[in-house]
């Protein structure tokens, strides 16, 4: 069972791990397979059995698929002139799209003659001379190093916006999906398992995959023992007896799961009086640019704790074997629906 709707206009991802679907997805939306059961409509129009030619779609590769006996005008004006435009047409659209993608001058060079970047923005200028109703990436920027794919999509989510085309992105890239998109749908062994903004799903993710998927994440098992007037219940953890304050009231008795990001988590030297407080030990820690990576862990529990803390100047580093405190608002606490 599988059920998506890419809301006009806006750019939505499927993110996933290998093998789950994302492709598959794709390749249906652009007519390359058809499915077994179910339709799949563009504008309000039945396209099941239509044509990839006849769908109104432009797709980007991973590999760009650019010909390589062609120039870049030729390989940008190849959809028109399969159309059989006028010449003057298609010079014309031509050079809006290489201005468009900021590649004008290029029209003579030949894709070996082209950086990685130059040939994604080639094969997004071809994509896109048709003007059609949905752009479609499958994993567009997954050849690039890590510095140009970043720039790539911001250029990317600026042309999408510009043109106000509707697009699906596939991506195993979370950073990207979480960059680029107005939606993402997390998918999973072929379903959707949650889908909205990408702040949404980062910071309220509904199942421990999605959580764990979306980035390092701190799940934490227990049973609820009690809960307060406020809308806040205290869970008594299974590592050991530490509790925590999680926001819900939720069943005395009851089994539950949660969440914590680890950028949610900071150090103290003794226990917080109105946050959650847990005594640990570091047992790792590594510096990663923007911010300190430390690994933690429960005292009298195997409880593991991950903290991310900003590198900035007044951060004190902790050293490996030192002991203190992991503490964390109740509201940084993310309830899983898995967790019982």
């Amino acid at each position: 069972p599988f059920s998506l709707s890419v809301p006009p206009g806006s750019l939505l991802s499927l993110l996933g791990p290998s093998g789950c679907g994302k492709t598959t997805t794709l390749r249906i939306i652009a007519g390359f397979e058809h499915p077994d059961t179910g339709a799949v409509r563009i504008n309000g129009a039945d396209v099941t059995r239509q044509a990839p030619r006849l769908r109104s779609i432009g797709m980007v590769f991973q590999n760009y698929s650019l010909f390589p006996h062609l120039n870049v005008h030729e390989n940008v004006a190849f959809g028109l002139t399969m159309r059989k435009e006028p010449r003057r047409l298609v010079d014309q659209r031509v050079g809006e799209m290489l201005d468009l993608v900021q590649l004008p001058g290029f029209e003579s060079r030949y894709p070996r003659e082209l950086s990685g970047g130059q040939q994604q923005r080639v094969a997004l200028a071809r994509a896109l001379i048709t003007r059609p109703s949905i752009l479609l990436l499958d994993e567009p920027l997954g050849a690039l190093d890590k510095n140009l794919r970043e720039s790539m999509q911001f250029e990317l989510r600026r042309i999408q916006r510009q043109l106000g085309i509707t697009s699906v992105l596939v991506t195993h890239d979370q950073e990207e999906a979480l960059t680029m998109s107005d939606v993402v749908a997390v998918m999973h062994e072929g379903r959707i398992v949650q889908a909205g903004a990408p702040r949404e799903i980062y910071e309220r993710p509904n199942t421990r995959f999605v959580s764990e998927f979306l980035g390092t994440s701190n799940v934490f098992r227990g049973i609820v023992s009690g809960s307060d007037d406020h809308g806040v219940s205290t869970v008594t953890l299974e590592q050991g007896d530490a509790r925590i304050r999680v926001s819900g009231t939720h069943p005395q008795g009851a089994s539950i799961m949660v969440a914590v990001r680890p950028e949610r988590i900071g150090f103290a030297d003794s226990a917080v009086a109105d946050r959650n407080s847990l005594p640990v030990r570091i047992t790792g820690h590594v510096f990663r640019g923007g911010y300190h990576a430390y690994e933690t862990q429960t005292v009298g529990a195997d409880q593991r704790i991950f903290v991310h803390c900003l590198a900035a100047d007044d951060h004190r580093i902790r050293q490996v074997g030192d002991g203190c405190f992991v503490v964390w608002p109740t509201t940084a606490t993310v309830t899983l629906a898995d967790g019982s």
